[in-house]
């Protein structure tokens, strides 16, 4: 938002209970794109302009649903991460996927991720 801060929400604790930006899945027939504005309205009830696409690929360990390293038997997910602006004084609505919100400077951000490509990625749209 202005001020150059970053909006983390808190996963509750079924879901990992980690800090992470707002994501999500493509649904059938959408575009990165139309997915990132959905889950951007579905997670927050903020409706944005995306920024330009920036390509990155995490990798899951299919037990526990958190990173692995590339050289263990982690899948490779392909993400497209994009920026979008919230009004200075706008607050998110959180649905049942998150228990709390906090905005922070972007390394402060960048470093409570648990996913390292996307804490790359979120240093890089802030750069820009």
């Amino acid at each position: 938002r202005d001020g150059g801060e970053v909006l983390l929400l808190r996963r509750v604790p079924d879901g990992g209970g980690y800090w992470h930006v707002v994501a999500g899945a493509l649904e059938a027939g959408e575009s990165a794109r139309e997915a990132a504005a959905r889950e951007l309205e579905e997670e927050t009830g903020l409706v944005a302009a995306l920024g330009d696409a920036l390509q990155i690929v995490e990798h899951v360990d299919p037990r526990t649903l958190l990173p692995a390293h590339p050289s263990t038997s982690g899948v490779a997910v392909p993400i497209t991460c994009f920026r979008a602006a919230a009004p200075a004084d706008w607050e998110p609505l959180l649905e049942a996927e998150h228990d709390a919100h906090r905005w922070c400077p972007p390394p402060e951000a960048a470093d409570a991720l648990v996913w390292p490509e996307t804490a790359q990625a979120l240093r890089t749209l802030c750069a820009r």
